[in-house]
């Protein structure tokens, strides 16, 4: 894609690791629970995909547009960060839907798994109660989100601060902690900056 390896991308295999690792998890659980409800193997992974495909392709859809969002930086390197992320959620979620169900099936569908039938009455019991509660009052759990947002943000935002304390001793005019502190403003302190000071033409590093 013509994008520039940077210290911003080279932290998308570990994101998009994460992402892949927490809905890899989601579709195991469902399909332990459709074992659990003594479904074949087959049955289980069938069941898992109709009832996750839709939920996860919403997160998936999410954390694509929030990374998405990011395109509008004014930062190039942000900029192909959102490109490399969102493409890497993309790849993901195409790979898990196609095997993640094969290889349920085939390593987990054994007979030994047949023995967890039954198991799963506590947790099915509080996974339906909290889906009747969402899904009869989607208005209200929306509202509750929203305002639980705003105000988290209202109370968040204002103390939020970023120093890295790298160059204190210096005085704020100089250019060496002016360029800092346009640094930590402009990335926000995802980058630690590295500073090489060199002397130039035999001038020592301390003249002004």
């Amino acid at each position: 894609l013509g994008l520039d390896l940077t210290a911003i991308n080279s932290t998308v295999l570990t994101i998009v690791l994460v992402i892949g690792v927490t809905q890899g998890i989601h579709l195991q659980e469902e399909f332990y629970r459709q074992r659990e409800h003594g479904r074949s193997g087959d049955a289980a992974a069938q069941r898992m995909f109709a009832r996750l495909a839709v939920p996860v392709a919403a997160t998936s859809l999410t954390t694509l547009l929030g990374f998405l969002s990011l395109r509008t930086a004014s930062i190039s390197a942000i900029r192909d960060f959102a490109v490399a992320s969102s493409i890497g959620i993309v790849i993901v979620y195409c790979t898990q839907n196609l095997l993640v169900p094969i290889l349920l099936r085939r390593l987990q569908a054994g007979p030994s798994h047949a023995r967890m039938a039954g198991r799963a009455r506590v947790t099915t019991a509080i996974l339906r109660l909290v889906e009747r509660v969402t899904t009869r009052r989607p208005a209200a759990v929306v509202a509750v989100g929203l305002v639980a947002f705003l105000g988290f943000a209202a109370w968040g935002l204002p103390r939020l601060t970023v120093d890295q304390r790298f160059n204190q001793e210096v005085a704020p005019s100089q250019p060496v902690r002016a360029n800092q502190a346009l640094l930590e403003e402009q990335y926000s302190g995802f980058l630690g900056p590295e500073l090489w000071v060199r002397p130039v033409g035999g001038v020592a590093v301390t003249s002004a």
